[in-house]
């Protein structure tokens, strides 16, 4: 497997939170569908070849896949970026349709004409450049760190109290949350990425101050640096701390030539909230990674709002490496019940 392909894999492990098992059968792979010249589409060869693919494979609910789409450097630069976006996504749905995986286990990113893996300038190099690269995980959610040792006795209580603090927070239930959390802290919870971030989230919406909120968030992302809740609130914690600031303002992103640059999705909503501006509908600009959102402001007028994605998975390819003792504190589960 090559260098690039390896750290692909260990980063989407990160993302996921989700790790191979280190004793037992082979339980990730890689494969690359290649795409004819300005093709998106697939065809019966290719679903054959993903068939074949995933039917190689035991694929599990836990199992998680990542598409990453490419094209070669012929043409136009934003044509080919939303090129091999169509192709990572027509490669994400037919996944989900046909080989029953849920939509939040698969991933598309587009790329582009960068990484390439061959020379543009020859027509054999541009037909490899033409492809979709489709990473699969099939494995256990990797065990937390022990605080008491190989058995946490209070583990099953920790996990019981953050899943309850975490529909409280839903619900909006701050000061019920935070004693629930509290409670789990007593029992060791808070050398747990997850009570870190639920810890984070619930004083986020219980407006604290912005060093406390940040610190729970920071330290859930050094016990796992991928953790995507508490990556996601720590976006729209700096958000907030930017319009404070006046460095973001509620004239700014109003034109596609200066859009508001965002570093996760989340971040987007906390803006238009802080606009006071009701989203209605937003679309992918054509070729560019810019969105575009259709609201309504204080006033009732329509108002429209772009934001530049370029940097939204960034860190996701980044060679990152976790902190000390990261690399044994995964989160508890993979929960995504914070919309």
């Amino acid at each position: 497997m090559k260098r690039s392909v390896f750290i692909s894999m260990v980063v989407f492990c990160l993302w996921f939170g989700v790790w191979p098992k280190v004793v037992g059968a082979v339980q990730q792979a890689s494969l690359v569908v290649h795409f004819s010249s300005g093709r998106a589409l697939l065809g019966s060869a290719e679903k054959n070849q993903l068939r074949q693919f995933f039917q190689s494979y035991e694929v599990v609910p836990r199992s998680r896949v990542f598409v990453v789409g490419y094209a070669d450097a012929q043409g136009d630069k934003y044509r080919n970026f939303e090129l091999s976006r169509k192709r990572a996504q027509n490669i994400r749905r037919e996944i989900i349709r046909a080989f029953g995986l849920s939509a939040d286990a698969v991933m598309a990113v587009a790329k582009g004409e960068q990484n390439p893996v061959a020379d543009n300038h020859r027509l054999t190099g541009r037909a490899s450049n033409r492809r979709a690269e489709i990473f699969l995980v099939n494995a256990e959610i990797r065990r937390p760190a022990r605080v008491y040792g190989p058995e946490d006795p209070y583990l099953p209580d920790i996990r019981a109290l953050i899943q309850e603090a975490r529909v409280l927070i839903k619900q909006r239930q701050l000061d019920q949350a935070i004693k629930i959390l509290r409670k789990a802290s007593s029992l060791g919870g808070d050398h747990y990425a997850d009570w870190h971030a639920a810890y984070g989230i619930a004083v986020f919406y219980a407006n604290a101050p912005a060093d406390e909120t940040n610190a729970h968030l920071v330290t859930a992302l050094q016990l796992d640096p991928y953790h995507r809740e508490a990556r996601d609130y720590l976006s729209r914690l700096t958000a907030r701390q930017k319009v404070v600031r006046g460095e973001v303002t509620p004239e700014m992103g109003l034109s596609v030539d200066n859009p508001i640059r965002v570093t996760a999705k989340a971040q987007q909503y906390e803006y238009l909230q802080l606009f006071k501006a009701v989203p209605l509908v937003h679309r992918a600009l054509e070729g560019r990674p810019v969105v575009v959102w259709e609201c309504v402001d204080a006033q009732g007028a329509a108002v429209r709002y772009y934001f530049d994605h370029t940097h939204i998975h960034d860190w996701l390819f980044a060679q990152q490496k976790p902190q000390s003792d990261a690399n044994d504190s995964r989160s508890i589960w993979n929960s995504k019940i914070f919309k």
